[in-house]
């Protein structure tokens, strides 16, 4: 039921949705998996939000992840604040694109760029330093270092299961920065969104079984 109220909250807004520049802001606190990520709005070209320290009783600290239409072209991400932040960029099925750390040794923020990224449906994460996405094997999808680099997946496996590693703690708060604003699909390509999307749901309901059946 979750799933469908995703996907239709999902494509209400991309079929309504105008072009013009947004400020997104987190409400509440975006989950970190594919099901609990939030949407951001079509035109977002700024998001400001904050890293809950993660503990055992609140599943959706430590990272936030960000759903979003991209129309394709040169696309860059970067933050900016106080902590020493990662970002992640993963494709419609979690699978992982980019990673880094560091902008440089003496700038701590993060940044990802493409600049041909294809269009389609993407998730952006962000965390603090060390804590990291791991797949199903309890491999770590990204390469640590070197931390001034952007880095492609080091797995062979490189579907996002989890979050784990360490935190900064207390609260964090961010800004990131896009390039230019996500745009409105065609038509025609909002129904192959849904499919993916059911897909997406699909696919994440197995990896939640596979990992309860493990911890049993």
């Amino acid at each position: 039921m979750k799933k469908w109220l995703f996907l239709s909250v999902w494509l209400f807004l991309v079929m309504t949705s105008r072009s013009y520049a947004v400020l997104f802001q987190e409400i509440g606190d975006a989950g970190k998996t594919l099901d609990t990520a939030i949407l951001v709005a079509e035109g977002t070209t700024q998001i400001n939000g904050y890293l809950e320290f993660p503990d055992a009783f609140n599943n959706l600290a430590g990272a936030d992840l960000f759903t979003f239409w991209w129309g394709g072209g040169s696309f860059e991400a970067v933050t900016s604040g106080q902590g020493d932040f990662q970002l992640f960029l993963f494709d419609q099925y979690g699978r992982g694109l980019w990673s880094n750390d560091d902008i440089s040794q003496l700038n701590l923020n993060a940044r990802i760029s493409d600049p041909d990224l294809a269009p389609g449906i993407y998730y952006l994460g962000i965390s603090s330093y060390d804590y990291d996405p791991y797949n199903i094997f309890d491999e770590e999808i990204f390469s640590d270092g070197p931390y001034d680099a952007q880095l492609a997946p080091q797995a062979t496996e490189d579907y996002l299961a989890y979050w784990d590693g360490a935190a900064w703690e207390g609260d964090i708060y961010y800004t990131i920065s896009f390039s230019s604003p996500a745009n409105v699909p065609e038509p025609a390509t909002i129904v192959l969104l849904g499919l993916a999307l059911g897909i997406l749901g699909f696919l994440s309901q197995k990896i939640k079984k596979y990992k309860e059946g493990e911890n049993v």
